[in-house]
């Protein structure tokens, strides 16, 4: 399971930014309480860092940045 503040990078753009790169890093801001997962991994809400965004990502869509 991946902590809050984790910086990480998503395997797909959420958004096409013209900059390919900064459309996939994502910092985790909350983790979704389990029974409001669709599944049985965990969720995640995370913020873009390059624009106000907040998206929920599954943990095997992320990637914690190194």
């Amino acid at each position: 399971m991946l902590d809050v503040g984790t910086l990480c990078r998503s395997r797909d753009p959420i958004l096409k930014l013209d900059d390919d790169d900064s459309s996939r890093l994502w910092k985790i801001v909350a983790l979704v309480p389990q029974n409001r997962w669709r599944g049985s991994e965990p969720e995640y809400k995370v913020e873009l860092l390059s624009k106000p965004v907040v998206a929920f990502c599954r943990e095997r869509d992320l990637t914690p940045a190194r």
